[in-house]
This record gives C-alpha cells, structure tokens and sequence, in this order.
C-alpha cells in the first residue's frame, strides 16, 4: 500500500538582523547542522531557514541579538481554527507515550510529507 503525500509549506522560526551581525562564528560553532550558516559575506553570517532544525542555540550565543525567534503563535492559531493542517516535530520518545497509536511520518528532501501505513500488530 502506497502513503499519502501532501505539499508542506514552512515559515521561518528564526530571524536575521543583517545590520546588527558582527560576524563572530559563534551561532555557527554552537549550530548542530552547520550548514544551513553562510558565512561567506566578511562581517555576516547568514542562514537558510529551510535548513534551520529551529533548536535556538544561535539566539543564545549571538550578543549584537542579530538572530531572533519570530514568533507565529497567531497564526498558528489561526489555522487550527481553519482546518489547516498542522505537522509537529517530536521526540522519539512519543512513542512510549502512544503505544502504537501515532502515524508514522517520513519527510522527503523535496518537502512533502509522506504518511506511511501504520504497521498491524
């Protein structure tokens, strides 16, 4: 049986600042992905939100307070209320939680969220 798939549209969770960016490095050696950080431009670092998993460490090293997280909880809110369909990210550990009972996720590099058959058992 084939999964479903459905387009996945993100918003950005982090901010950039460019004019208050001294180009430091630090939001890029605390990073965990490293190469959503472009520190190809003297004196700037940016990033690919696309690439961004959102964990936050770069707001909490960048002092000039050039990164920010920006946040959406309006809008977030907003589509509940719409039906728009909504996709967390959560920890491994959710399964102990729901004993079998969540849908197993795949997300593919073109952004589509793939919905797998539940495994019977």
């Amino acid at each position: 049986m084939m999964g479903k798939t459905m387009e996945m549209d993100f918003r950005p969770i982090i901010g950039l600042k460019e004019d208050k960016c001294t180009g430091c490095l630090r939001c890029i050696r605390i990073c965990p992905v490293k190469m959503c950080n472009d520190a190809s431009k003297e004196g700037l670092v940016t990033f690919n939100g696309d690439l961004c998993i959102g964990c936050g460490e770069c707001l909490s090293v960048c002092d000039p307070k050039a990164r920010y997280g920006i946040d959406d909880f309006g809008e977030f809110m907003a589509d509940l209320k719409k039906g728009t369909g909504i996709v967390a990210i959560v920890p491994p550990a959710i399964a102990a939680s729901f004993d079998g009972t969540y849908l197993r996720l795949v997300m593919s590099r073109t952004r589509e969220c793939v919905i797998l058959p539940q495994a019977e058992g």
